[in-house]
């Protein structure tokens, strides 16, 4: 198993090239903050903290501009009603015990995520390696979790990832 720990840097090289085409890739994002973290008071006070987002609709259709690989909120909606039905109480964790391991097509997979933080857990902190949670639904493969896994190798120009597919 193996640590990438350039995603950042790939991800800027690969928007880097892409910007005049594609030129919403990054979208600049602005959150609250809390005025009390980690024990330090601001008197009341909040403020912003800046953070970039992928346009993770956008890079889709950077990396595969004939394919239609996004799904709508309904869709999404609908699936995880009847990911609830099938499996009461459900866990994340439910994918390594009763999903089947298997390698997967990028480009035959359905996505519904809009965008992709660029602070959180991705390669450069996590393991590059791990399968990604993919949920088989009404003869669709839709990617659950590993959305950063997932970017990462089509940056690298891989066409298959390894994943958990749990059936619905």
């Amino acid at each position: 198993m193996r640590v990438i720990e350039n995603f950042a840097e790939l991800l800027r090289e690969y928007i880097r090239g892409n910007e005049a085409q594609y030129p919403d890739l990054l979208i600049p994002r602005v959150r609250p903050v809390p005025a009390n973290i980690a024990g330090v008071n601001f008197k009341g006070s909040v403020f912003d903290k800046g953070f970039e987002t992928l346009n993770f609709k956008t890079f889709l259709h950077s990396i595969y501009p004939r394919e239609r690989l996004h799904t709508d909120q309904h869709t999404v909606g609908s699936l995880q009603a009847d990911l609830a039905r099938t499996y009461p109480g459900f866990k994340d964790e439910w994918f390594e015990s009763n999903g089947q391991i298997s390698s997967v097509l990028l480009h035959e997979l359905i996505y519904y995520q809009d965008e992709i933080d660029l602070r959180g857990r991705h390669p450069l902190n996590g393991n590059f390696d791990e399968p990604v949670k993919i949920v088989s639904y009404n003869d669709h493969k839709v990617l659950y979790n590993g959305y950063h896994r997932a970017c990462m190798h089509m940056l690298l120009r891989q066409n298959e990832i390894a994943a958990y597919i749990l059936r619905v």
